[in-house]
């Protein structure tokens, strides 16, 4: 028994109360978290009043040629970021293509910018679906939905059928 060691209890190791110490900084923190959530719970006002003040405003429409918003990607996908990604966009058109993508995500195409071969793709919601069954393709369409930025078509978001 001269050249054995005898294996030391976990407890008695320095990384286990390295560990032991990361675990519990990490824990607390997050009842901190927790306890201010409450406090500011606590102290707001009744829901009826804060509704009152904190109504969002109406958010405003763009509204564009689905030639000119392919124009404007195609010129400068910078530019017409800030101009129009993220933002509530109409557009008005002829019906190119209505399909599906490989998520079986239901869309429309409105024909763009046919010199750049870009062109605006509308994507809908599920419960879209009896609406979209009855469009055709050459229909003048007017939709509108959340611009999403430029990937090979004008993406738009969220869909709905104005008219």
């Amino acid at each position: 028994m001269d050249g054995e060691k005898t294996k030391k209890p976990i407890w008695k190791k320095w990384w286990f109360w390295g560990i032991v110490i990361i675990v519990l900084i990490a824990w607390g923190s997050s009842g901190d978290k927790k306890d201010q959530e409450t406090k500011q719970t606590n102290t707001q006002q009744p829901a009826s009043q804060q509704q009152a003040k904190q109504a969002p405003p109406a958010e405003q429409v763009v509204t564009v040629s689905p030639e000119q918003i392919a124009k404007d990607y195609k010129a400068n996908e910078v530019a017409a970021d800030n101009k129009y990604k993220g933002k509530l966009v109409q557009v008005s058109g002829e019906v190119d293509k209505i399909g599906k993508d490989i998520t079986d995500t239901m869309y429309v195409v409105i024909k763009g910018d046919s010199s750049n071969f870009t062109d605006v793709q509308c994507f809908f919601n599920k419960d879209k679906a009896d609406q979209l069954a009855q469009l055709q393709k050459g229909q003048s369409l007017t939709i509108k939905g959340k611009c999403n930025g430029l990937m090979m078509n004008v993406l738009i978001k969220d869909c709905e059928i104005i008219k």
